[in-house]
């Protein structure tokens, strides 16, 4: 009866393993290696780029052409990094949705945008859109590094980075500028080493999804094996002999 105990102990770790292992669960989230780096492209004019997970929050629209960093892939969202290739300047972290991206699969040289706007006017850098929170005075002669652009109730602003500051400044401060497309042509027809690549940020999959498969298989079989040793146990057929000797001895524990 001991070795029936042990076997059905047994049987109970590996199904609670089977069940409770996240190895082998659905994942939903893809997320990136860090010794990779995985560009993406903004191939839509006005893409945004939200604060937010549920894509709700937009901070700014990323120029189309250029690229962000591939952090982490969800079936809608997808995070990434902006503007980190100068430690002077702050990055940006945040999401853009997963139908709005393109995944680049060739190495990206300034993949960002590198646009220094003239304030011709005296300006305040807001923390807001709606002009509530001023973060700093910015005088003529200025410069500012532009993220982006935003239109919040028919009114225009610049998403920028300027005298230590980050925030929203009003277009109608800036000279007159147009937004270049990235150094890197952007083709309308996409190519088919591209549109493989891109599955990346349209289908999230389980990198370790053949190792799950070869472990879920070798801990059915192992369950299987076990419950047959269980059943053989309880009912094969005792010899007389066994039988004698388990009615003078009273040393088992209770079952």
């Amino acid at each position: 009866m001991k070795t029936v105990r042990i076997s059905i102990l047994f049987f109970i770790i590996l199904l609670s393993i089977l069940v409770k292992s996240p190895s082998l669960k659905n994942n939903q989230t893809q997320l990136v290696n860090a010794s990779d780096t995985v560009w993406a492209r903004i191939i839509n004019e006005q893409t945004p780029f939200f604060s937010d997970i549920a894509c709700s929050m937009i901070k700014f629209y990323i120029p189309k052409s250029y690229f962000v960093k591939v952090i982490e892939v969800n079936s809608d969202s997808t995070r990434v990094i902006y503007m980190d290739n100068d430690l002077k300047v702050p990055s940006r972290e945040g999401y853009i949705k997963t139908c709005d991206l393109l995944i680049y699969n060739q190495e990206v040289y300034n993949p960002y945008l590198n646009l220094s706007l003239k304030i011709t006017s005296d300006e305040i850098l807001f923390a807001d859109t709606n002009k509530t929170y001023p973060k700093t005075i910015l005088s003529y002669g200025d410069n500012a590094l532009l993220y982006g652009t935003l239109t919040i109730n028919g009114e225009n602003f610049c998403y920028v980075y300027a005298n230590g500051y980050i925030g929203y400044v009003r277009r109608s401060a800036f000279a007159p500028f147009e937004i270049p497309m990235h150094e890197i042509p952007l083709s309308n027809k996409i190519s088919s080493e591209e549109s493989e690549d891109s599955s990346i940020l349209t289908e999230p999959t389980n990198t370790n999804s053949s190792i799950d498969s070869t472990m879920k298989i070798v801990i059915i079989v192992a369950i299987s094996i076990t419950c047959l040793s269980v059943i053989y146990l309880l009912f094969k057929p005792k010899n007389d002999s066994a039988l004698k000797l388990a009615l003078t001895q009273d040393n088992d524990d209770d079952f």
